[in-house]
Formats: structure tokens, sequence, C-alpha cells
């Protein structure tokens, strides 16, 4: 029978509502990468650590992996501001070479 004043100072603290843990074939289809860029993000320390369950079972805190996401997210590149700032310098390039060529041709008609 459940007694109401059973003494749970010994449990483990929960986590918060709604974090669940994740196993690694999870992460990957959450996150798009290989088990083997999982393992080296992770090794590098630029991907959450993983935590050790009983019976050799590795698992992730889903809220980490989120954060992780959004960390991500937030510093991805428009590809097409990209490409028109390359554009942009290509084209800067190219006149500064012209300039050069034409100063070059000039200096003995003066």
């Amino acid at each position: 029978m459940f007694n109401s004043t059973t003494n749970t100072s010994r449990r483990r603290p929960q986590p918060p509502l709604g974090v669940m843990l994740l196993r690694q074939r999870d992460i990957c289809r959450k996150t798009g990468l290989s088990r083997t860029k999982l393992d080296s993000l992770e090794m590098s320390g630029r991907f959450p650590r993983r935590m050790r369950l009983p019976g050799r079972v590795v698992a992730w805190r889903s809220d980490e992996v989120d954060r992780w996401i959004e960390d991500v997210s937030q510093n991805r590149v428009d590809l097409a501001d990209l490409r028109y700032k390359r554009r942009e310098e290509r084209e800067m390039q190219h006149q500064a070479a012209i300039a050069a060529v034409t100063a070059a041709a000039n200096v003995g008609h003066d």
C-alpha cells in the first residue's frame, strides 16, 4: 500500500515536464547528422553530451538537443546573400585588376 508520508528525499530530481531522452537513432533523424558526425561534434564540444544509462544505453536530453538546433539555426547564412557578396567581391577584384593593368600601361605614356 502506498504511504503518502514516505520519504522521497532519495529520489533523483525529475527533468522538467516535456523533456525526453533521445537515443542516437532519434538524434540522427532529428538533426540529419550521421552517427560519425554526431560523435565528432560531441567530442569537440560542439554538441550536447550524452548521458550513460543502465544497460550500456546512451541518450541525450531533448531540451539540450532542441537548444543546439536553435543555436545552429541562429547562425545559418542566407545563401542568396552570400552569393551576392561573393559576386560583388569578384567584381571589385576584377575592377582593381583592370585599373592596375591600365595604370601600368599608362606609365610610359606621360
